[in-house]
């Protein structure tokens, strides 16, 4: 086989290895993620509350501060479990806060 070839297999392969792969949980929508930041001793606390419309299961979050650069210089994650139909509620701190001006949170793949 040439090489275009076995790439080609390996990447359908992995495709219908993926498709039929049973989903172990649902997932959490990214419309029920809320956050919010603020400074508090030098320090960017960034507040963040997840619905989980799912099983019961942990979810994480992640939260990356951005300089004015767009260049990522601090993160932060957490993990907690969260029962079907509640909200799980994160507190993370990012250090320099003076020097990021933008935040970002998104969750994290089980």
């Amino acid at each position: 086989m040439t090489k275009q070839w076995k790439q080609a297999w390996q990447a359908a392969l992995l495709a219908l290895v993926f498709f039929f792969s049973p989903a172990q949980h649902s997932t959490a929508s990214a419309e029920s993620l809320d956050y919010s930041s603020s400074v508090q001793n030098g320090k960017l606390v960034v507040s963040a509350s997840l619905k989980n419309p799912g099983d019961g299961r942990s979810i994480g979050v992640i939260a990356v501060g951005y300089d004015a650069n767009g260049k990522a210089i601090a993160s932060k994650s957490a993990k907690t479990f969260i029962p079907r139909n509640e909200v799980g509620n994160y507190q993370l701190s990012l250090p320099n806060a003076g020097k990021i001006v933008n935040v970002k949170v998104t969750l994290t793949t089980p």
